[in-house]
């Protein structure tokens, strides 16, 4: 009976001292400093003292951490920054509220074992927060302040760099506790500092979990700073304080720490200007996850400017199913910011749907949705009052995007689309993949330039192209186009992958073409290769051509021009490089420069005229030989997909499609050079020379 007694006394002891430790904040002071808390530290903690130095205040701990339905607040007497360093051998465990009453310091949370914020953790700060868990702070050529329960050395200044004395701890971000509204008046979840203000994480490797796509849990800074990065090895890294505005610098080399952002995990930093987000990593890895900034919809100037998206992976950079948005958004009033990206390797991916051409029947499925809605996107565009940025990738080795993935930078309305520049080793585009740069608006299109020393190989629908919708009468002087240049060793277009360059007349509500007669002048296509150019065959889901178009649709407009320089170039099975014509204006000139021309099975180059407009002229310039054979396979059976084809990724009406499916019977399906009208034009057909 006795030992019966004293097993039930001794579990009634645990499980008092176990709701003890749940109702308490766990924050220990290791006497270094003099810290004073209330109590015992319990559920609303207030902790004071500490050690001040000129604008800093230092407070130490052996163990720090803070349990649901806790509360922890730092009192600030008027400094600038408050430091917590944790001298303990465990890592900090904040699963409540952590905060600053009294003053705006900025709060830095040291602690080089590891940090974990839990699901229902929260931030409640008037300045910007730093979490590290780095062995060291720097502070300029003062010393530094270390993690060992040792004294304080006298530190006034601003802290000025992280360091690590051996590979940073995890960093590991789950909350999904309500933090308020955004810009537009929509709830936003997970960790949030004040607007303006800087949001910063530096230690090891870091993972932002969002909780799913109900929870949406991330980090908030409008219209401020939001920072990851982590070393995987002994080094340093700058830190620049500004007041509340705080930014870190990766300069020195050392290896870094991977970053992952995963299951509806949201970054967002978009407001009315400003708002900027940096990664630092050696691999990031975005998965069902958002990265926002930009200026929100109904607020601005037309002296705002939205802040950069900036990512620096030294080794892969992975977008699955997932978001890199810079946006000016509707009704929002502004210039939008840059999306910068530069890594080993870059690859977007999408979700798992395979379509077929049933998918593409009357305009498009529920699948075909789905499967866009499933991809990954890098965008800037801008939907309200101002410009948008530029996209900015550079890749030492290999871009790879594929299941509908897009490099897009778009417009909506006035403003003017901003450039796209890429630069890799090798690009590739496969199902029904695009790097894009479209006006839809009234302002001018932006310029694609790819570059690489190996390889482009865009297949199986994947396009790489701008397009400029005729815009309105009010101005019309804007419709300015977007030129492409591609810069490669070769460049190979299979499987309905095309190159292009489109103007289109915008389509009403009920499906109509607008009768606009603003003027959409298309942009010119540059493609300069050192081996070949190989362009082949056309996509057995949509029954579009692999080939490169330049070509106008717009009520007055003229194409633009391609121009081809290579050593081998390569036309078969029905492939195509056309610069037609479908108005009044003039179509554009086709020049290859080459050693050798092939147009073998129904490879064709057109300058055709379908309407008044006049066709442009076909140059060959070739050295060695020219081998023109052969008919297209298949022709009469890839008519139905190319309607489809042609309506959903051409934008065409289906009369348009219908018309444009008569002037490819009109011409044939026979390989050679076609600068002619159709019979039912009145414009003149061009020349072709060799």
């Amino acid at each position: 009976m006795k030992q019966r007694l004293y097993k039930v006394c001794f579990v009634s002891i645990l499980q008092f001292l176990s709701m003890t430790i749940v109702s308490h904040a766990q924050v220990q002071t290791d006497g270094t400093t003099p810290t004073i808390t209330t109590g015992l530290c319990a559920s609303n903690c207030t902790i004071r003292g500490g050690l001040q130095q000129g604008n800093n205040l230092f407070h130490s701990f052996s163990e720090f951490n803070i349990n649901e339905g806790a509360t922890v607040f730092f009192n600030d007497p008027g400094v600038v920054n408050i430091l917590s360093r944790v001298t303990g051998n465990n890592p900090s465990n904040i699963f409540g509220k952590l905060g600053v009453s009294g003053g705006s310091a900025n709060l830095f949370l040291i602690n080089p074992n590891g940090i974990i914020f839990g699901k229902n953790s929260s931030l409640d700060v008037k300045g910007s927060f730093v979490a590290t868990t780095a062995h060291g702070v720097q502070f300029g050529n003062q010393g530094f302040l270390d993690t060992s329960a040792s004294e304080i050395p006298l530190l006034t200044v601003n802290p000025s760099a992280f360091l690590f004395n051996q590979p940073g701890q995890p960093i590991e971000v789950n909350s999904r506790t309500a933090a308020g509204l955004d810009s537009s008046g929509k709830k936003i979840f997970g960790l949030r500092v004040p607007d303006g203000k800087s949001l910063l994480f530096i230690g090891g490797d870091i993972s932002l979990d969002g909780g799913g796509l109900n929870a949406l849990g991330g980090l908030n800074a409008l219209g401020g700073r939001i920072e990851l990065g982590g070393l995987s090895e002994p080094g340093s890294v700058n830190l620049s304080v500004d007041g509340n505005n705080l930014s870190l610098d990766f300069s020195d080399g050392t290896d870094r720490a991977d970053v992952l952002i995963t299951d509806g995990a949201q970054i967002n930093v978009v407001s009315g200007g400003d708002g900027d987000i940096a990664i630092h990593a050696k691999d990031i890895t975005i998965n069902k996850s958002r990265i926002s900034a930009g200026i929100g919809p109904g607020i601005g100037s037309r002296s705002s400017q939205a802040g950069d998206i900036t990512l620096k992976a030294t080794g892969s950079l992975s977008l699955t199913e997932g978001v890199v948005l810079n946006r000016v958004d509707e009704k929002g009033t502004g210039d939008g910011g840059n999306i910068r990206i530069s890594a080993k390797n870059l690859a977007l991916k999408g979700g798992d749907i395979n379509l077929t051409s049933e998918d593409f029947l009357n305009g498009g499925s529920e699948r075909l949705a789905q499967f866009f809605q499933a991809s990954s996107f890098i965008t800037v565009d801008t939907k309200g009052d101002g410009n948008a940025g530029n996209i900015m990738i550079e890749v030492a080795d290999t871009i790879s995007l594929e299941s509908g993935s897009v490099i897009l930078n778009n417009s909506e309305s006035k403003g003017d689309v901003g450039d796209i520049a890429i630069t890799a080793k090798d690009l590739y585009l496969q199902n029904l993949a695009a790097i894009s740069s479209a006006s839809f608006g009234e302002g001018k299109a932006g310029d694609v330039f790819v570059t690489t020393t190996g390889d482009v190989v865009v297949t199986s629908d994947s396009r790489i192209g701008t397009t400029i919708v005729e815009g309105a009468l009010d101005n019309p002087n804007k419709r300015l186009p977007g030129e492409l240049t591609i810069k490669a060793k070769s460049l190979s277009l299979s499987d309905g992958g095309q190159i292009d360059t489109f103007t289109v007349r915008p389509v009403g509500p009920d499906g109509d073409p607008l009768d606009f007669s603003g003027r959409a002048v298309g942009g010119n296509i540059t493609i300069n290769t050192t081996d070949f150019v190989d362009i082949s065959g056309f996509s057995d889901v949509t029954g579009l051509s692999s080939g490169v178009f330049a070509f106008s649709d717009s009520t007055v407009g003229s194409a633009g021009n391609i121009n081809v320089t290579t050593q081998d170039l390569s036309l078969s099975k029905g492939a195509i490089i056309s610069a037609q014509i479908f108005n009044a204006s003039k179509g554009g000139s086709i020049s290859i420069n080459a050693t050798t021309f092939k147009a073998l099975s129904g490879g064709q180059i057109l300058t055709t005229a379908a309407d008044s407009g006049s066709a442009g002229n076909i140059t060959l310039n070739v050295a060695d030989s020219i081998l023109i054979s052969g008919t297209a396979p298949k022709l009469s059976n890839r008519l139905d997909l190319l309607r489809n084809g042609l309506i959903v990724f051409d934008g065409q009406t289906p009369e348009r499609a219908s018309q444009r499916i008569a002037i490819f019977n009109e011409i044939g399906s026979s390989s050679g050079l076609f600068a002619n009208t159709t019979p039912a034009s009145t414009g003149n057909g061009g020349q072709h020379q060799h």
